[in-house]
């Protein structure tokens, strides 16, 4: 049978490692398979890019769940049926999930969808969650893996990972999972897996609740008013300045210094509220605001390049180097004295 090597595989998992669940993934984004078998199946049931990936885990899904239910019987399996969601698949697409155990757990790739009329066809749900704030602190510009994702940052979204806990509160999840957030233990993100915790438990809980709540503990009292409007204005000004992060290297639109031109100013302004707020904190408060300040500087530094208009385009990239070398963006990370 196709799937015994799955049933293997899985028994040697658990007899290897002492793991409570697993998560199980397959066909997403569509069936990789032409063998006459698997093309038959996905017409038969829908033909459509969610078909195939229900079909597969229609298949595989009992198979894992009947191998823990032998060896794990506590333990938890969950599967990626991510998207198109229920709702917007054809019934067929929905039907094939019948067949997997309701013991197991289906994660769905939530994003800015909502429904709360029409319920899932399966008993356990968890919605996806893929984001959260890219911070990103360690020395370099972007992570090995999922680099599209993620890149060094300060970038703490509250406010959409609120929205998201009120959303899958009216859906009635059972739960979600964090995705391609940043580290907790960096400052921002940090806060956001907080946020999380509380925005999930209480559903009146306001921005501000949430930070006179947290900061205190965090950064000292006297730091948390300073620290609030750090993290409060940040959202906005990262968005601004990331389009000239992206092309540090003078490749940025030049039809756009007068958006570059405020945003430095807003990453200076930052700056300064950050180096203001660690003078009051707290060692633990002092210690996250002093990675967070020099993340604010390479912003400033790079945007007052772009506003300046002296280093648009890759023929200036010489002089480029220049203006950063003296302004003091690290290049070890930037790399930009290779220019030379």
């Amino acid at each position: 049978m196709k799937t015994e090597w799955l049933r293997k595989g899985t028994q040697w998992l658990l007899d290897t490692f002492e793991i409570d669940g697993l998560q199980l993934e397959v066909a997403e984004g569509g069936l990789r398979c032409r063998c006459a078998e698997c093309q038959e199946r996905l017409r038969a049931q829908g033909g459509t890019t969610g078909a195939a990936s229900f079909s597969d885990l229609s298949l595989c899904v009992p198979v894992v769940a009947d191998v823990f239910r032998e060896k794990r019987p506590t333990g938890l399996v969950t599967y990626g049926a991510r998207s198109p969601l229920w709702w917007e698949q054809k019934p067929a697409a929905n039907e094939m999930l019948t067949a997997i155990p309701q013991s197991a757990v289906a994660q769905w790739n939530l994003g800015d969808s909502f429904n709360d009329v029409l319920p899932s066809p399966v008993r356990g749900n968890l919605a996806v969650f893929e984001g959260g704030g890219e911070s990103y602190h360690l020395r370099r510009l972007r992570p090995a893996e999922w680099a599209y994702r993620q890149h060094r940052s300060f970038n703490p979204c509250l406010d959409t990972v609120r929205a998201f806990a009120q959303k899958i509160r009216k859906m009635n999840f059972d739960g979600f999972v964090v995705s391609e957030a940043g580290s907790p233990k960096n400052p921002d993100g940090e806060l956001v897996y907080q946020a999380f915790i509380e925005f999930t438990r209480d559903r009146e809980l306001t921005l501000e609740g949430f930070l006179q709540k947290r900061l205190g503990a965090l950064y000292g009292e006297a730091a948390a008013g300073e620290v609030g409007r750090l993290v409060v204005g940040q959202p906005a000004l990262h968005e601004k300045g990331t389009v000239f992060w992206e092309h540090y290297d003078g490749t940025w639109d030049p039809a756009r210094r007068d958006r570059a031109a405020e945003a430095a100013k807003g990453f200076a302004e930052q700056k300064a509220l950050a180096r203001s707020a660690s003078e009051k904190a707290s060692p633990d408060g002092k210690r996250r605001l002093d990675a967070i300040v020099p993340i604010l500087d390479e912003y400033r530094i790079i945007c007052e390049a772009a506003a300046s208009g002296l280093y648009d385009g890759a023929p200036q990239r010489l002089k480029l180097a220049e203006f950063y070398e003296k302004s003091g963006l690290p290049d070890d990370l930037y790399g930009y004295k290779s220019w030379k």
